[in-house]
């Protein structure tokens, strides 16, 4: 037992180190709506790359690496009936189609099927190469319509299995959204969080316990509603405030547009400013967009040990 405590706490510590000296505070992009490929979709002065689990190639991946970049490995945590484990989902853990978005389905995560399989997902994660996982769309529950009851409590019961089981498989993990179960005791399950929209849902104090615990807090803005001039005024003016690295994109999510905030910082309270970089490329899939829930208060979290 004492071994085996021994190990996970070594694991845990490899994750949040990574965390610490590796992303803190560094420029990112966000590209799910087309094939990363190096080095064309490589942004100077960018070090961290939120990219697609199943279309990105091991081989990708391995050159981020080699150049000493960040790869972060994004998955939907729901159904989707494209991706080449759908067939692994129980037709009964299936539940209500999510809005706007095709051929996907929200699950039941309270389900052993349902863990298994993001379980094997981290590992395709781990084998690939990538550095940390990105799960989405994490944050259905109460008044969300997934056809199933669940709570703020098993959305963060399901949380923490996925916290554990990438940090006992030596990798970061980070929040996407679901803003509402973010506080002081919940803060410890991420080392760092993704958000869209923020500013424009005057949301982005929420983040205040990953400030204060020093968690880099990503930030996407959409071009849809902002325009560059609205996104300096009203975002990168404000990033030392809230404490986030953020960026403008559009919503099919390509390698560009994409415009950059200075980076924050943690001494000084200077005004931020605009920056733009990016090259191009092809289509494919989607960011999930805000959802709003009620303020959750701390919860016990529930454990789930596992081997690195």
């Amino acid at each position: 037992m004492l071994l085996l405590m021994t190990v996970l706490l070594s694991c845990l510590t490899q994750a949040q180190s990574w965390v610490q000296s590796s992303i803190l505070r560094q420029h990112f992009n966000y590209q799910l709506g087309q094939v990363f490929v190096m080095p064309t979709h490589q942004i100077a002065g960018v070090k961290v790359y939120g990219i697609d689990l199943f279309d990105t190639p091991a081989s990708t991946v391995a050159s981020l690496n080699a150049a000493g970049l960040v790869p972060i490995c994004y998955f939907s945590t729901q159904y989707e009936n494209w991706r080449p484990d759908n067939l692994s989902f129980p037709a009964s853990a299936l539940g209500s189609n999510l809005d706007n978005w095709g051929g996907e389905r929200y699950v039941d995560t309270r389900r052993i099927e349902i863990r298994n399989i993001m379980a094997a997902r981290i590992q395709l994660c781990k084998q690939k190469g990538f550095k940390a996982i990105d799960p989405d769309n994490t944050d259905c529950f109460g008044t969300c319509k997934s056809g199933f009851p669940l709570t703020a409590s098993h959305a963060l019961q399901f949380l923490q299995f996925l916290s554990d089981t990438a940090r006992a498989a030596g990798l970061g993990v980070g929040l996407k959204n679901s803003l509402s179960l973010i506080n002081a005791t919940t803060v410890s399950m991420w080392d760092f969080a993704i958000n869209e929209e923020c500013y424009r849902y005057n949301e982005c104090s929420l983040y205040s316990p990953f400030k204060k615990a020093g968690k880099t807090i990503f930030n996407m803005e959409y071009s849809n509603f902002y325009s560059l001039s609205k996104f300096n005024s009203n975002v990168c003016s404000k990033v030392n405030t809230f404490g986030t690295v953020s960026i403008r994109k559009a919503l099919a999510l390509l390698a560009k547009p994409r415009d950059a905030c200075v980076l924050p910082t943690l001494a000084s309270r200077h005004p931020r400013h605009n920056q733009a970089q990016v090259p191009p490329l092809e289509p494919a899939h989607h960011p999930h967009l805000h959802s709003g829930h009620p303020q959750v208060p701390s919860l016990a979290l529930t454990k789930f040990a596992t081997s690195c």
